[in-house]
């Protein structure tokens, strides 16, 4: 994102009609910020001025938001003609629609954005989820991005657990991406504040669950369920469990202790 330079906004965006919505004017403000000024190539794509390029997940993580309080705010300002949204190979260019107007104060017939001055504004998310055409494409935008989104953290995940769990046996990430995807949204509520590094270095670590004791090895599906999950997050499976286990069942010796000084 370029953080050089500066753009200006005439005071008449205060009667726009989506300037009372909040967080669907801090993603508008967040996008008019970050879009190009000129023609440039942004991540391998070649953007004209007033384009923008991110993700959904960019965007929420950016302005401080919910994923679906962003898809929310792009709804409405796609429904009112503010921006258009193009998906390409995993990544959104966003188009500010009258950019040039928008930014040198150049309005014809009270125009704002694009005649949005006391458009149609949605009441409620019923409204904004109308089967329209224009919120037909919405939805397979939307979902194109959680499928990237998806395949992303899967990548990520199953890329820690190969580089970190040694002792066991390695996956792929394009594999089942959906079933893990689920498995990982599951854990991550589990393990609160804990990184999945810290998470599979407490795996690799255990000699019981990275096979060294000889009696068990985990692997990635069992490592995702949560009732393993949980009790390994918890310290259960130390480095000496394996050997604490091996030890469960008493022996004479066990039976040789005092029990009075």
């Amino acid at each position: 994102m370029n953080n050089t330079g500066f753009i200006q906004l005439p005071r008449k965006i205060r009667e726009w009609t989506w300037y009372g919505k909040l967080n669907t004017r801090a993603v508008f403000l967040h996008i008019l910020l970050g879009a190009s000024w000129e023609d440039e190539t942004v991540r391998g794509f070649k953007i004209h001025r007033g384009q923008f390029v991110t993700t959904i997940p960019e965007l929420a993580a950016e302005n401080q938001l919910t994923i679906q309080q962003v898809k929310t705010a792009l709804a409405h300002l796609k429904s009112t003609g503010d921006i258009t949204v193009s998906v390409q190979s995993k990544i959104s260019v966003i188009t500010v629609n009258n950019y040039d107007n928008l930014l040198d104060g150049n309005f014809n017939n009270n125009e704002i954005f694009t005649d949005t001055l006391n458009s149609y504004q949605p009441d409620n998310a019923q409204d904004i989820n109308r089967p329209t055409l224009l919120n037909n494409n919405t939805r397979k935008e939307e979902a194109e991005e959680a499928v990237a989104f998806a395949e992303n953290n899967v990548a990520f995940v199953v890329g820690k657990y190969n580089g970190i769990c040694k002792s066991l046996p390695s996956i792929k990430p394009n594999i089942a991406v959906q079933h893990k995807a689920e498995l990982i949204s599951k854990a991550t509520a589990i393990m609160g504040g804990m990184t999945f590094e810290e998470l599979f270095s407490l795996v690799e670590q255990s000699d019981f669950l990275s096979g060294r004791s000889g009696r068990f090895k985990a692997n990635f599906e069992w490592i995702m369920k949560p009732d393993n999950l949980a009790k390994i997050v918890s310290g259960a499976y130390s480095e000496n469990y394996g050997a604490a286990k091996a030890k469960a069942v008493p022996t004479a010796a066990d039976y040789e202790v005092s029990l009075y000084d």
